[in-house]
């Protein structure tokens, strides 16, 4: 009486009953976990998501900048470029880049075509750019960086770039 036939074998009903519980623990722990870890695993805040740019945010000089970031992160190499001054100059850690074209250059091959991505620690307006406190990822490569942009006609002029270690 307290079996039943199923695909050839013999089954309890306590025991397909502690089956169905066993089952039904698990897919809320999963759904737990899966919750939990989507929290922890939330990525960095993106250039429309910054975090400590506090008085400065909605500048037009902040816009700028976040907005070339962004394009820069969405591998958007006319966008990046549209943001230059035609006479910008770009020292990249000492090696400089002068003009539209030799910085569309640089971006092609180092932060759009590395496919890498800016995460904004903090946009910060200075009398005339913005500074920039940046986390650049491509792959496995991790690093720290401070951007100084120059800002002339509402456009990137120049810009400096360190490495933090």
């Amino acid at each position: 009486m307290g079996t039943k036939m199923q695909a050839g074998r013999a089954w309890s009903l306590p025991r397909a009953g502690a089956l169905v519980a066993l089952l039904a623990m698990l897919t809320v722990f999963t759904a737990c976990t899966a919750n939990s870890r989507d929290e922890r695993a939330a990525p960095s805040p993106s250039p429309t998501q910054t975090t400590g740019d506090g008085p400065n945010a909605g500048t037009p000089a902040v816009d700028l900048v976040r907005r070339h970031l962004e394009a820069a992160n969405r591998g958007k190499i006319d966008a990046w470029t549209a943001a230059l001054h035609p006479n910008v100059r770009f020292d990249i850690a000492g090696a400089i880049y002068e003009g539209r074209a030799a910085a569309r250059d640089w971006a092609a091959r180092d932060p759009i075509g590395q496919r890498g991505h800016y995460d904004i620690l903090s946009l910060t307006a200075t009398g005339d750019g913005v500074t920039a406190d940046l986390t650049f990822r491509a792959g496995s490569l991790v690093e720290e960086i401070r951007y100084q942009y120059t800002l002339r006609d509402g456009l990137i002029v120049d810009l400096v770039a360190r490495y933090r270690r």
